[in-house]
């Protein structure tokens, strides 16, 4: 078992009988095809200009986010 399955063992453990069946059915599911990962990117575009448009989100310029990435860490 890898380190990171290790890590992993407590959480799944923890979770609840519908946390568990949305994890088995997430394990599941088959891969996505090139138009079904589209769809899916476009509908997370659409929702990120909702939400921008709305202003629930502000952009950042890359070096804010870098800065504000950097104070997380400290």
């Amino acid at each position: 078992m890898s380190d990171r399955l290790k890590a992993l063992m407590p959480l799944i453990d923890a979770l609840d009988e519908g946390e568990m069946e949305a994890l088995r059915e997430r394990i599941a599911e088959p891969e996505l095809s090139e138009e079904e990962w589209e769809a899916a990117w476009m509908e997370e575009v659409e929702r990120r200009q909702a939400n921008l448009a709305a202003g629930r989100t502000k952009l950042v310029s890359h070096e804010e986010f870098l800065r504000q990435l950097r104070s997380i860490g400290s």
